[in-house]
């Protein structure tokens, strides 16, 4: 994926857009960032996007040093989740895509079938299952 700045917050891919991309926002998550993007960067049916929210922790540095500077969008400061996807979404033509939370860790092959799922299920949106150290279904989200 190539995104050709034309401001300073949001970019442009150059042609249609052939594969997924997974965003991912952070805001101080280096050491979050350092195990997750090069796992994601081992997909090679997605592309990766981050979008970082005024980080002084230098994830901006880590996810450019895994993907390449084309890979990161920085926001300028802390516009908060919902804005920093609506950001990388600006910067994307429409497509398939991929959220994850910068915390997240994935078991081998969860980005595909997640793929896998959206496109043969004809839904508009995957949600993958959350599962503690042990395998057993973490109830995420729910209210207590």
């Amino acid at each position: 994926m190539t995104i050709e700045f034309h401001d300073e917050q949001c970019g442009t891919v150059d042609g249609p857009r052939t594969k997924p991309v997974a965003i991912i926002v952070s805001y101080n998550t280096r050491a979050d960032l350092e195990r997750l993007l090069p796992a994601l960067a081992s997909v090679t049916a997605i592309d990766t996007l981050v979008v970082d929210n005024g980080s002084t922790d230098g994830s901006v540095e880590i996810a450019v040093s895994i993907l390449g500077d084309d890979a990161v969008i920085e926001a300028g400061g802390n516009l908060g989740y919902a804005k920093a996807i609506n950001l990388a979404l600006a910067a994307i033509p429409p497509g398939p895509i991929l959220i994850f939370n910068a915390d997240v860790a994935f078991l081998t092959g969860t980005p595909e079938a997640m793929l896998a799922a959206l496109s043969d299920s004809g839904a508009g949106i995957v949600v993958g299952r959350t599962v503690d150290e042990e395998g057993t279904l973490a109830l995420s989200m729910r209210r207590d």
